[in-house]
């Protein structure tokens, strides 16, 4: 878990700083836009979903972030994933269908 967070991290942190400060990713502006829509949701899994699962681990499997926490961390578990899908799924349709 610590080595995938910090992946998830570092690797989606480089794509996004290097497509806005530097411009070096060479894609047109809709597969750019796709491409850091899913860095930043991929941040959002890796900072809501497996970090608090992270603490929770090294805290001896107990959850000590609280009640209200723990409801969003284990209800968006799969409508999270499945609305960054369908989104993804229906900008590239877009995208081909505008071609």
């Amino acid at each position: 878990k610590i080595i995938s967070l910090f992946l998830c991290l570092v690797g989606n942190g480089f794509v996004l700083f290097s497509s806005i400060k530097y411009n070096s990713v060479r894609l047109d502006k809709m597969s750019i836009h796709i491409v850091r829509s899913l860095c930043v949701a991929d941040l959002c899994q890796g900072l809501f979903q497996c970090f608090p699962k992270l603490v929770s681990l090294i805290a001896g499997n107990r959850w000590i972030l609280g009640e209200g926490l723990a409801v969003v961390v284990f209800s968006t578990k799969g409508t999270f994933l499945e609305c960054i899908y369908c989104w993804c799924a229906c900008s590239l349709s877009t995208r081909y269908l505008a071609v």
